[in-house]
């Protein structure tokens, strides 16, 4: 069997090149959020400590958001990847301006050593009413 994640021909076997999410899960927001954590299971902590989830050795090689609604007056949402406790690259920030039922990517890279942990941060700024209603994924090599 040949394992997911690793591209090319070598002699005489090919491996195909496989990302797979590594979670999804929906979240909705509201102007007097702040800042939230969440596992990979989707379920939101303001304290991160609780949402740590380790991982295999790898890289997220894309963060995804589904923007299903949004009815904040104002400010924005933004998604941050998070590695061991510090945001990384991957970041996708919505505004209150962005049209609904649009899928917004980060493409950067980010590898993980095998006990390395992960999760994600929500931060919502600048509003003083509304929601708005995410659906987030990361795929993962």
């Amino acid at each position: 069997m040949l394992p997911c994640g690793h591209s090319g021909q070598t002699g005489s076997v090919v491996i195909v090149t496989q990302t797979m999410p590594l979670f999804g899960f929906y979240s909705s927001v509201t102007y007097n959020t702040g800042t939230l954590f969440y596992p990979l299971n989707g379920v939101s902590n303001v304290a991160e400590s609780a949402c740590r989830c380790y991982v295999p050795a790898g890289k997220s090689v894309k963060l995804c958001v589904y923007l299903r609604a949004i009815s904040l007056n104002a400010g924005t949402v933004t998604i941050t990847l998070r590695k061991n406790g510090a945001d990384t690259t991957q970041k996708i920030t919505v505004t209150w301006l962005d049209d609904v039922d649009t899928l917004i990517t980060d493409s950067d890279e980010v590898s993980f050593a095998d006990g390395d942990y992960m999760d994600i941060k929500v931060t919502v700024a600048g509003a003083t009413s509304g929601a708005a209603q995410l659906v987030i994924t990361s795929h993962w090599q």
